[in-house]
């Protein structure tokens, strides 16, 4: 995979996105990169699956890993525009049920708009 572009922040939102076959060596430093992330600022983000081609399931378990991280810290990640491929990747292993997954950007960025802010104090609950 080639190296994804370093995460954006914009409107309070952090955009990532992966590229290419998202497998193996790529999937590790992906969950590497999701463990930076936790570290700095960014409480929503949207990841970006359009130019990904393929993901194994390293790299959903390292998706899943980051979101279910992300929401316990008072976040939340929305993925967007999977191709069908890699959303049936999603749906085989049931995670299209435990993810947000929008099919287009402008849909993702609307469901993250739409979240308690991190200093709302009516931000939804999030089972460990």
């Amino acid at each position: 995979m080639p190296e994804p572009a370093a995460p954006v922040a914009a409107e309070g939102i952090v955009r990532f996105a992966p590229r290419g076959r998202i497998e193996g060596a790529a999937a590790r430093a992906l969950g590497v990169a999701f463990r930076d992330a936790l570290r700095g600022p960014g409480a929503r983000w949207l990841v970006d699956l359009r130019l990904a081609t393929f993901v194994d399931s390293l790299a959903l378990g390292e998706i899943a890993t980051f979101a279910r991280a992300l929401r316990t810290a008072g976040g939340d990640v929305v993925l967007c525009g999977p191709p069908p491929g890699v959303r049936r990747a999603f749906e085989i292993t049931g995670l299209h049920h435990v993810l947000d997954i929008a099919d287009d950007e402008e849909s993702a960025l609307q469901w993250l708009r739409a979240l308690p802010s991190e200093d709302d104090s009516s931000a939804r609950d999030v089972a460990p």
